[in-house]
């Protein structure tokens, strides 16, 4: 029953989580961690080498609680951060926002982030010991139905940086690409063709995207799992304000306390949050 329980759940956390729940055909292969299906499937075989299913005690919700306090959450520092509409990498020193409305989805190859009227984004980075070009490095055939008029030299909160615009098939594209020391990192923006969302998309992602401070880097921490005990005059909207890296406070807190709509907390009660 427990292991049903947990099959359901992380089904509903992928669900949660994706960029289009509804039309998910799994970016799965693109992430460094195993699909829900698969950590039900690891859990089970483990939990069959203490003993056969239903043969080992329960030892209750505190004992679980206790064990998970504290346990990491959400992305490693070797993959960057999402905190809400930002995307943060203390180790390569760089930060962006997306627009307002927009869902990052922190993949172990790229950035993804899905918006409004089919708006799309990726952003990833290369190395580039040789240092070419930048406006020569948009035109060496990365980029399908790339515009070589479109090409320009520009400069994005003092970096080196380039612009371009492609089409292909049903498809606009802003192609943007910044250099930093011997890494160029790449934005590309695609919206259906002929749509407006296109420049304004691209110019808040170049606007956005700098370096970070030592010090933003030195404070950016990981989140993790924090049990906390309901005081009087808690509530779920008070509990659930105190999540983060999520816009969606109160439905993640409801879903890892396994709550629903109606689910209410008395002082005393034991539940779940999401902080650093």
């Amino acid at each position: 029953m427990r292991l049903r329980v947990s099959s359901i759940l992380m089904a509903a956390y992928s669900r949660f989580s994706s960029v289009d729940p509804d039309n998910d055909q799994s970016l799965d292969f693109l992430s460094s961690h195993p699909s829900a299906p698969q950590r039900v499937d690891l859990a089970r075989r483990h939990a069959r080498a203490f003993g056969a299913e239903g043969a080992v005690g329960d030892r209750g919700r505190d004992y679980y609680l206790a064990g998970i306090d504290g346990l990491l959450y959400g992305d490693s520092p070797q993959e960057g951060y999402v905190r809400g509409q930002t995307f943060l990498h203390g180790k390569l020193g760089i930060r962006f926002d997306v627009p307002a409305g927009f869902q990052i989805d922190n993949k172990a190859e790229a950035v993804l982030a899905t918006g409004p009227n089919e708006t799309a984004i990726r952003f990833d980075g290369v190395a580039d010991a040789q240092k070419r070009s930048l406006t020569d490095y948009i035109g060496s055939g990365w980029v399908t139905g790339l515009q070589p008029d479109t090409i320009h030299p520009v400069t994005i909160n003092g970096l080196e940086a380039a612009t371009a615009r492609a089409s292909a098939e049903r498809w606009d594209f802003d192609v943007t690409v910044i250099r930093i020391d011997t890494r160029i990192y790449r934005f590309l923006t695609a919206v259906p063709k002929g749509a407006p969302s296109l420049e304004p998309t691209a110019d808040i992602l170049r606007a956005s995207f700098r370096r970070m401070t030592p010090q933003e880097a030195a404070a950016l921490k990981p989140l993790r799992i924090r049990v906390v005990t309901a005081k009087p005059g808690d509530t779920l909207a008070t509990l659930s304000a105190r999540m983060m890296g999520t816009d969606r406070k109160l439905d993640l807190f409801r879903l890892i306390n396994a709550m629903q709509v109606t689910s209410t907390v008395k002082p005393g009660d034991k539940v779940k949050i999401i902080s650093e």
